[in-house]
Order: structure tokens, then C-alpha cells, then sequence
């Protein structure tokens, strides 16, 4: 048991979390490393068992929770959970809140995991231990910058990916399946070679002269290599945050006592130095040489009218009412919506003017600050900023400044740079690492060798073991079955073979996990596409037991308005237009503002010759923005369909309106199409009348309609010139000339 070696066994291992990567499950970069930490975390608790036959073990640690727990930095991360906790019960899907989601690897049970990963560094980690942790971790960063620096210079897969045929994707993001994640990683890496250098700064300075200069040499290769690797990730967040964090330790350096005086020339000097540049660059900022340089490229091309801009704003405009008393409530406002719940907000409080930039739907708001502030409210983002508020008063404190100004660096490069992003499973284990460092680099007190009475020993122990089996349960019911449900999922997508997925149904949707709806979800998407490439519908046995089970999820985790939404897709497909309103209506409850919704339950009304209830659907939708392309599409299509000739001149100056606003037109799927069909309809309803004023106004519409659409566009106006020649044709030799497909 002397100095706890195999309880740290597991804890070292989480080093190279970065780098676990498995494709046999749904979300691969993401669920692997939730699974492969959650292991390590059980393996440390299952270890932990052993101290109940080690009482004076047991006391040491005691003794030293005493000492560490009373830091404020502690404290406030135990109330931030517990507020979390209480946002949970509030939620409005609680599974949701607790559990978490594949995508993401977060929710309560999670940071449970990481709570407890940080009290272990914090009760058994020794100078050396935390050296042998930042040199794992440099390990990892190894193999990650090697295979990006692959990928950048092949423009094909990565190289680990490429020497075990795995498919990682597009983006040189390595194991990490994304550019943010990977250059929030590489902050880390930085920290990780100051760190070294701080805690072994005795051990180094006895080496020999060669041998210390080949240290400082790879260190600093090292911290090149990350800072490379921030800018070919083209991350603005991060390399933001790598600037402010160098700024700020030079700061740091001019004004902390004991720091050598040629050290805060120096610094003085690179500030300097850095204003001139920053002003250099700005002045020449629409250079066509700083588009050459990764990553700044990303900086000097971006607009105001931008999409990464343009979301986050959208963003912002969904928050303001989120939190906001008078529209949630004063307790929504101080507790929050309740972790992973940033989609659900963004669904309820959508507005139809953000299809104009994106159509993504974000479950997270893209700054870590705002997503606490939703998801736990104004208590938890207090809460959360006071965690930060005490880690950096610590730093400031500290008497050693090389430790002070590693410290300081990641502090400040992190949270600037989560400013921009949220924090992942990637960079969890990093953020907790750093935490507790920064609770064991409070002054050290005395720690005292108090014993425990035996009846304080038995209720410990008692303590210890019911913790253990509940934590076990956790870990293994939810865990790692989820794991083998998406395994056998991900297999049997991929035969296509229907037959053996009824015949293995069972084995990936029961019993019930937080892995469930995604995999039901995904399944029965597969399943409907599947239908609509055989044409065939034997599949519908199948894809109706796959619905009903969506339906039980759905009332476990109501969240998300995109699965009552596929429910209502599967009923249109199996022709059970009542059942597929119900679900169309559900999602339109949960997503009032969503065009497609909309649509889809105006033109669910319409097949059941509910007229009045499609039109209002039609009335909602040009009402919610009358400037949005979707919104004056969809609307025409409703209307015309339900209304056909008496509405005509009505659709037609809606089509053409499209083009009002040029700057504002945004075909981002098949609206065009759908547009062309309106007036497809009704040439093809006034040739069966053979009407030919109306078919004549028609295609003059259609003409002005395509002229402005080319003029928009700048496109060659060949449509507009052919609708022409038919107006021609027409007028002189009249129905012989028309052979429309009917």
C-alpha cells in the first residue's frame, strides 16, 4: 500500500484518453473516451476497496482531505455540482440531465466521474507523480501532432488512421475528431512541458551541460510543435487564448516580486515587441499575404455576415430569453435548464430568421460561460466563475513565480479559448488535472496524525461500500452495456440484412440505457431510407416496431423535438396519417418557430382535408418572418394546394417577393424546386382547363420569378430565356405547342 501505486496505475492511464478511438460504436471520437474513462475511474474505486482492510491508510488520506477540502477552489466545484445536481430534478427531461447524451459524454453522472478523478490527484499525487502524468500526456500529444502534421501535409486520411484502416475522417483532428478539440488539447500540452520544467527544476539543474541543454531543447521543440499545431487547426478560439495566455504571464513577470530583473526586461521587451506587431498586423490586415499563414487565414477572412458570427449571434438572441425571468420564471433563471440542455432551449426559442445563416441545430451555445449559464443558471454561472475566481487568485499568490506563470498560462488560455467552445471529454481530464493542482498548491499546511474511534472506522467503511456497489451499478448497467447494445448495433447497420436485425432486435433495445435513443433514432432513419431505395415495403413491419420504440424513449427523454419529428416521418411512410399529426403537433410544441415542422403538419392537415388548420398553419408561418425564403415557400405551397385558383395572384406575388430583399436569399435545399413546382401546378391545372389567359400569366410570372433569381445569383439567365421562347410559342400557335408532363 506504500504511496498508493496501484490506485495511481488507473489514474495514469487517463492520460492517453485523447487517443482511445473505436468505431464500433455511435459517436466513436467521443463515446470511446467516455467508456475508457469511466473504466479507469471504476478500476481506481474497485482498488479503493483495499483501504478498508488499511485503516491507517485511510487516516493518511483523511488527514490530508482535511488540508485540501477547506480550499475555496474545492468547494466551489462541490457547490457547482450540487447545483447541477438540484438542475437535474428541474430539468425537463431529468434522464436527459443525469445521464447525458453519446454526442457529448456529459450530463451529472459525468462530472461525478471527474470528481472524483480530481479528489484522487488531489489525496495521492506527489511531485513525481504529477511529472510522470504531464510526460504520459505529452505522449499522447505526440502521436496527435505526428498524425495531424500527416494529414497536413498528405491531404488524406491521418497517419494512425491510415497504419490501422481506421476512417477518422476529413479534418487533420487526429483522434479527437475535431480541430476545437485537438488545439484545446494542445494548451495542455504546453502546460504540460512548463510543468515539467518547474517540477524538476532541481533535478535538471544537477544534470550536465549537454544534458540540460537537450532538455531545454525538445521542451522547446515541444511547445512549437503545439503551437503549430493550434494554427494548421485553424482555431480562432485557441489561438486567441494562446495569445492572452502568453500576454498575460509576461504581465505576470513584469509585476511579481522575486522575479529576476532581466526577466522583466525581457518581458517587457516582447510586449513591446507584440503591440507593434498587433499593430502591424492590423494595418496590413487585408493582406493577401496573412491569408498564406494557417490560422490567421481564418482570422482576416472573417465577416460579419460570417456563419461562425452569424450563429453565435443567433445564439446570444436565444440566451436573452432563456434566462430571462419574465419569459422562464425566476427559477428557470436561477437554476437553470438542467445539464445537456442548450438544444432543448435553442429548439423552443428558435426563430425562423437564423435559417437565414445556418441550419444547424446547436446544443451548445459555443461559449463555455453561456452554456453554464443556461444549463445551471445565474447561481450555477456565479458559481462556476468563483471556481476560476479562486484558481487564478491561487496562481497569484503562489511564492515559486515558474510555477505561478505555467499555471497562469493555462488558466487564462483555456478559459479565453472555451470562450469560443465548451469544454469536451477531450479536454475534461486536462481541466480537472489543473484544478487540482492548483488545490494542492495551496500552502501546505501540517497534517496532523489524528486516529479514528472504531465505531467512526465501521460507518466509513459502510459508507465506502454502499458508494462503491452504487457507482459499480452506474458504471457497468449504463456503461458498458450501452457500449455492447452500439456495437451490435453498429454491426448490424452496416449488413443492411433485415431479417437478422428483427431476428437481433433485443440485443441493441433492451434493456433500456441512455445510448437507447440514439440508437432506436438512428436505426429507424436507416430503415426508412433503406425502404425508400428498394421500394419496396415489406421493411414496414419492422420500421412500425422500430417507431413504437421511439415513442417509449420519447417519454423518457421529451427533449428533443428532431425524434417526435422522425416519429411523424415514419407514420407518413407507413401511410397512418392520424398517428403521424399527433407527432408532427409534438414536435411543433417543442419547436413552435421550426419551418419544416410547421410545413410538414400544414401538408399533414391538408391530406386529411382539414383546410381551415392548414391555412393557419400557412398564416403562421408568413407571419412568424415574412422576409424569410422558407417561410414565403412553404407558405405558397400551402396555400396553393388548399387554395389553388383563388389564390393565385396571392402565391404568385409571395414567389416573386422572394427576390425583394436580394441579400437576404438563402436556398439552402430543395426550396428552389419546390418553388418551380408551385408553378409546375399551375400550368399543369390551367392546361387541364385549358385556360390560356391564366396559363399565360403563368409563365409570365415564372419568367419574372427565374429573371430575378438570375440577376440575384448572377447566373446565366438561359431558364428565363427559355420560359420566353414558351410565352412566344404559346401566343402565336396556342396548345400544340404545349406538352406539359402530367
Amino acid at each position: 500500500m506504500k504511496n498508493f501505486t496501484l490506485f495511481k496505475i488507473p489514474l495514469f492511464l487517463l492520460s492517453f484518453t485523447a487517443l482511445v478511438y473505436f468505431s464500433g460504436v455511435l459517436f466513436p471520437f467521443i463515446f470511446s473516451k467516455v467508456f475508457f474513462i469511466r473504466f479507469l475511474i471504476f478500476i481506481f474505486c474497485f482498488f479503493s476497496l483495499l483501504l478498508l482492510f488499511f485503516p491507517k491508510e485511510i487516516q493518511k488520506l483523511i488527514n490530508r482531505a482535511k488540508i485540501y477540502f477547506k480550499n475555496p477552489i474545492f468547494i466551489s466545484l462541490l457547490v457547482f455540482i450540487f447545483l447541477m445536481g438540484i438542475g437535474v430534478i428541474f430539468a425537463p427531461s431529468s434522464f436527459k440531465a443525469f445521464w447525458g447524451d453519446l454526442e457529448r459524454g456529459e450530463g451529472f453522472s459525468s462530472w461525478v466521474f471527474y470528481f472524483i478523478f480530481l479528489i484522487a490527484l488531489v489525496l495521492l499525487f506527489s511531485k513525481r507523480d504529477w511529472t510522470i502524468f504531464f510526460i504520459l500526456n505529452l505522449f499522447s500529444f505526440i502521436i496527435l501532432f505526428s498524425d495531424q502534421i500527416y494529414f497536413f501535409i498528405n491531404k488524406k486520411n491521418t497517419l494512425w488512421g491510415s497504419l490501422f484502416l481506421i476512417k477518422m475522417g476529413t479534418k487533420n483532428a487526429s483522434f479527437t475528431g475535431n480541430t476545437t478539440f485537438l488545439s484545446a488539447y494542445y494548451l495542455f500540452a504546453i502546460f504540460s512541458v512548463l510543468m515539467i520544467l518547474v517540477l524538476e527544476k532541481k533535478l535538471i539543474s544537477k544534470l550536465n551541460s549537454f544534458l540540460k541543454v537537450l532538455i531545454y531543447f525538445v521542451s522547446f521543440l515541444l511547445i512549437i510543435f503545439a503551437v503549430s499545431g493550434i494554427f494548421i487547426s485553424h482555431t480562432m478560439g485557441a489561438i486567441l487564448g494562446l495569445s492572452l495566455g502568453i500576454f498575460s504571464v509576461l504581465i505576470y513577470l513584469i509585476f511579481k516580486k522575486d522575479v529576476p530583473k532581466n526577466l522583466k526586461i525581457i518581458s517587457f521587451i516582447i510586449i513591446f515587441l507584440g503591440i507593434l506587431f498587433l499593430i502591424f498586423f492590423l494595418l496590413t490586415f487585408h493582406s493577401s499575404f496573412w491569408k498564406k499563414i494557417p490560422g490567421v487565414d481564418e482570422i482576416v477572412s472573417l465577416k460579419w455576415e460570417s456563419t461562425p458570427i452569424q450563429t453565435r449571434l443567433n445564439n446570444y438572441r436565444i440566451i436573452k430569453k432563456a434566462v430571462n425571468p419574465l419569459w422562464v420564471g425566476v427559477l428557470r433563471s436561477l437554476f437553470g435548464w438542467g445539464q445537456e440542455h442548450f438544444l432543448y432551449v435553442f429548439q423552443k426559442f428558435y426563430e425562423p430568421r437564423f435559417l437565414q445563416s445556418d441550419t444547424s441545430w446547436y446544443d451548445r451555445a459555443h461559449n463555455k460561460l453561456l452554456d453554464v449559464l443556461v444549463c445551471q443558471g445565474i447561481l450555477g454561472l456565479l458559481v462556476y466563475l468563483s471556481v476560476w475566481f479562486f484558481a487564478i487568485r491561487s496562481i497569484l499568490k503562489d511564492k515559486n513565480f515558474r510555477r505561478g506563470a505555467a499555471l497562469l498560462f493555462f488558466a487564462v488560455s483555456y478559459f479565453c479559448q472555451n470562450l469560443f467552445a465548451f469544454d469536451t471529454v477531450v479536454t475534461y481530464i486536462p481541466f480537472f488535472a489543473f484544478l487540482a493542482l492548483c488545490i494542492q498548491n495551496k500552502n501546505k499546511e501540517e497534517i496532523t496524525e489524528e486516529k479514528l474511534e472504531k465505531k467512526e472506522f465501521l460507518i466509513l467503511s459502510k459508507i465506502i461500500i454502499i458508494l462503491f456497489f452504487l457507482f459499480s451499478f452506474i458504471v457497468f448497467y449504463f456503461t458498458f452495456i450501452s457500449f455492447y447494445q452500439m456495437s451490435n448495433f453498429v454491426s448490424l447497420i452496416k449488413d443492411e440484412d433485415i431479417n437478422n436485425i428483427s431476428q437481433r432486435l433485443d440485443n441493441i433495445t433492451k434493456p433500456y440505457t441512455f445510448a437507447q435513443i440514439d440508437i432506436r433514432s438512428n436505426l429507424l432513419s436507416q430503415l426508412i431510407k433503406l425502404k425508400k431505395s428498394q421500394n419496396t415495403v415489406s421493411i414496414d413491419p419492422l420500421i412500425k416496431k422500430l417507431t413504437l420504440l421511439l415513442e417509449e424513449s420519447t417519454k423518457k427523454e421529451n427533449w428533443n423535438a428532431k425524434y417526435y419529428a422522425l416519429i411523424a416521418t415514419s407514420y407518413d411512410n407507413l401511410n397512418d396519417i392520424l398517428s403521424a399529426e399527433k407527432y408532427w403537433e409534438k414536435a411543433v410544441e417543442r419547436s413552435p418557430s421550426r419551418q419544416e415542422f410547421l410545413y410538414s403538419l400544414g401538408v399533414n392537415y391538408y391530406k386529411q382535408n382539414k383546410k381551415e388548420k392548414s391555412l393557419e398553419i400557412a398564416q403562421r408561418l408568413i407571419n412568424s418572418d415574412n422576409k424569410i425564403t422558407q417561410n414565403k415557400i412553404f407558405y405558397a405551397i400551402l396555400v396553393s394546394l388548399n387554395e389553388k385558383e383563388k389564390a393565385f395572384d396571392n402565391v404568385m406575388n409571395v414567389l416573386i417577393s422572394v427576390f425583394d430583399e436580394p441579400k437576404k436569399v438563402n436556398f439552402l435545399g430543395d426550396e428552389l424546386n419546390a418553388a418551380r413546382n408551385i408553378f409546375n401546378f399551375y400550368l399543369t391545372l390551367y392546361y387541364n382547363q385549358k385556360n390560356s389567359d391564366m396559363f399565360l400569366k403563368t409563365l409570365e410570372n415564372q419568367k419574372i420569378f427565374e429573371e430575378k433569381y438570375e440577376k440575384t445569383f448572377n447566373l446565366n439567365p438561359s431558364n428565363s430565356l427559355r420560359i420566353q421562347e414558351m410565352i412566344d410559342a404559346f401566343s402565336k400557335y396556342g396548345w400544340s405547342v404545349i406538352q406539359l408532363e402530367q
